[in-house]
């Protein structure tokens, strides 16, 4: 974990044992890391840290680049945006606490996505598209995060993986329809829903994202066997009353889009 709050944490236990004879000291416990294969003792194998950020091109493309002899120039303010996830020391924390990453091996991780996240914000790169479209692609990029929030709180460096895959997502969401990919109909549809009616009806939810509106037959068909358990059962939701301020809750909402929305464009439904 963050390794100055820690040892701030603990001399604060160790004054208070000390001041009161009979507690007993905090006790440390030192183990390998995560997520990844114990080779002896505290030793793991990082070779799927390393493979997954490479499988993230964590490298600045230089097709942009119109004067090749001379360097690359940004503005104060370009270089700035890449202050924070250019603090990450790659120390394998996060990648280690993340429990998207232990469930689904396929998710390449949040020190990759934040190194990610760092591509796409440098104004000196050419690749943002496609960029993009691999970050969105199924559970290995963006749309695997479960939130845990575990990668931020055990940052030593305060880069905050968790927040640059939600720049990362913001960035797909302004750009893709939901058509794109069933990841962005469910982020999209939910807020819809929540802004018509408060909160979300499950009825509608579950046509419109896995259904896609009646446009995927399978999606529709893998319903059908949880509408049956859930009539069985007496929870199917038969009708839908909108919560109380649905219009507080829905200028609220586009308040944030507002804020979002990158100065010059038109606010993207979300």
């Amino acid at each position: 974990e963050n390794v100055g709050s820690e040892m701030q944490r603990l001399q604060q236990l160790l004054a208070a044992s000390n001041s009161n004879p009979g507690e007993t000291p905090p006790e440390i416990t030192i183990a390998p890391m995560g997520n990844m294969p114990v080779i002896k003792d505290l030793v793991v194998d990082m070779s799927s840290f390393w493979d997954n950020l490479e499988a993230v091109d964590p490298y600045v493309s230089t097709g942009a680049r119109q004067v090749p002899e001379r360097e690359f120039l940004q503005t104060p303010a370009e270089r700035a945006k890449l202050d924070q996830t250019g603090n990450c020391i790659l120390c394998g924390a996060c990648y280690s606490e993340c429990n998207a990453r232990e469930v689904n091996p396929d998710f390449v991780g949040p020190h990759a996505l934040a190194k990610a996240y760092r591509m796409v914000a440098d104004s000196r790169d050419a690749q943002t598209s496609p960029r993009l479209e691999k970050y969105n692609e199924g559970t290995a990029g963006v749309w695997g995060c479960t939130r845990c929030y575990y990668c931020n709180a055990v940052c030593p460096m305060e880069v905050a993986p968790m927040d640059q895959i939600g720049k990362i997502k913001s960035e797909i969401l302004h750009r893709k329809d939901s058509q794109a990919s069933r990841s962005i109909r469910h982020r999209k549809v939910l807020i819809d829903l929540v802004k018509d009616g408060g909160w979300i009806d499950e009825r509608r939810f579950g046509l419109q994202v896995v259904g896609n509106s009646f446009r995927d037959l399978k999606g529709l068909i893998s319903l059908g066997p949880l509408g049956l358990r859930m009539l069985v059962r007496g929870k199917f939701p038969l009708g839908f009353e909108p919560s109380e301020g649905v219009d507080a809750v829905r200028d609220l909402i586009e308040s944030v889009q507002q804020l979002q929305t990158p100065a010059g464009d038109t606010p993207a439904r979300q």
